[in-house]
């Protein structure tokens, strides 16, 4: 939790009291009462999987029931893969659009060339 006080941000000691299903509680201590913030970062946490070996395999350190850590990818990284692929295609559609006329001769020259 954070205070403001004197034009910055005071970072407050803090607690977590209480941690439910649906709520998360906390505690902290102010010298004195101002705006206040409260701020967390997100904690992604690694997925663990288990896997099994039924026949050796060479060069691995791997043994059975070993437990591999996987960590996620980042949540944005699909967003900014699909918005690149969309300004891609956007433009693809543009560049086809705005030169369609050059398109067409060329097109119209290729005929020419293959009906000698």
């Amino acid at each position: 939790m954070y205070r403001y006080n004197n034009d910055s941000w005071e970072l407050l000691p803090t607690s977590m009291i209480l941690n439910n299903e649906q709520d998360l509680y906390y505690q902290s201590l102010t010298p004195g009462f101002s705006p206040f913030a409260i701020s967390g970062h997100l904690v992604h946490t690694p997925t663990i999987i288990r896997t099994s070996v039924t026949k050796p395999v060479e060069n691995t350190s791997i043994t059975l029931n070993d437990e591999v850590s996987v960590k996620p990818k980042p949540d944005g990284w699909n967003v900014q893969f699909l918005a690149l692929l969309t300004i891609l295609v956007l433009s693809l559609i543009a560049t086809i659009y705005f030169n369609q006329d050059a398109i067409h001769k060329v097109i119209d020259n290729i005929k020419q060339r293959g009906s000698r």
